[in-house]
């Protein structure tokens, strides 16, 4: 397991990943920060906990929204245009995927949590 320190919100988090993902989940921090610092400058500090619920419901809906946006059609079925063409094991990988990143979500809210 690799141990890692991310910042956010002007703050650091020791965080463990499995091994070759810790620029993955430096690259999402990363992002994560970037979102609560911008909701503290439009709301304040509304406390750390709400400004990290915000962003993840925030991102939540951000998935959930390009999971509608994404037209799933039968490989080679595709009309050429700008919509992406999956087949089923894409979706099943991309299913599994949400779901992968949705538990390490769980998982570090409930690290925050115990903090």
């Amino acid at each position: 397991m690799g141990d890692i320190t991310i910042t956010v919100n002007s703050r650091a988090y020791d965080i463990r990943c499995d091994d070759g993902h810790e620029g993955d989940v430096l690259a999402l921090a990363r992002d994560v920060d970037r979102r609560v610092t911008a909701l503290a400058r439009g709301v304040g500090q509304a406390g750390e906990a709400r400004l990290l619920v915000l962003a993840a419901l925030i991102m939540a809906d951000e998935v959930k929204n390009a999971g509608a946006r994404t037209s799933v059609e039968p490989a080679g079925t595709g009309d050429g245009g700008d919509r992406a063409t999956l087949d089923v094991g894409s979706v099943n990988r991309l299913s599994a995927d949400i779901e992968a990143l949705a538990a390490r979500i769980e998982a570090v809210a409930a690290r925050l949590a115990g903090s």
